[in-house]
C-alpha cells in the first residue's frame, strides 16, 4: 500500500492529494479536521490525549486548547460517522481522549463498550 494513502474499511485519506473519501463518498474537511483525522489514523487503536492533539494538530502547546479539540472532534465525527452520536471510527476513551478504531463497523458493539 501507497504510504501516503491511510485506509481502514470504508475510510481512505490520501495525503497527496488531501482528499478523504468515506463509503465511496469524497468528504470535505477543513485543513484542522483533515490533520486531526490523519494524526488518529496514523496511530490506530491507540488513545492519544487532548492536550497531545492540540500540540501536534494545532501546533500550540497552550491551556484552554481541550475544547478546540472536542469542537473538531464532533464536526469530524458529524462528517465521516454514520451515527455521530454512536461513533464506531472515532472514539472517546474515558480519562485519556480519542482514538482511531481501525477495527470500525466490524467491532462496533466492543468499541462502544470500552468507550
Amino acid at each position: 500500500m501507497d504510504p501516503a494513502i491511510l485506509s481502514s474499511h470504508d475510510i481512505v485519506l490520501n495525503d497527496e492529494s488531501h482528499e478523504v473519501i468515506v463509503r465511496g463518498e469524497l468528504v470535505h474537511l477543513t485543513p484542522i479536521e483533515y490533520q486531526l483525522l490523519r494524526y488518529l489514523m496514523s496511530s490506530p487503536d491507540r488513545p492519544v490525549s487532548k492536550d497531545t492533539l492540540f500540540q501536534n494538530v494545532w501546533g500550540y502547546d497552550m491551556a484552554g486548547g481541550t475544547n478546540l479539540v472536542e469542537v473538531a472532534m464532533r464536526r469530524l465525527r458529524e462528517k465521516i460517522e454514520q451515527d455521530p452520536s454512536q461513533p464506531v471510527y472515532l472514539l472517546t476513551v474515558r480519562g485519556a481522549g480519542y482514538k482511531f478504531n481501525s477495527q470500525g463497523v466490524e467491532n462496533q458493539g466492543a468499541a462502544n463498550q470500552a468507550a
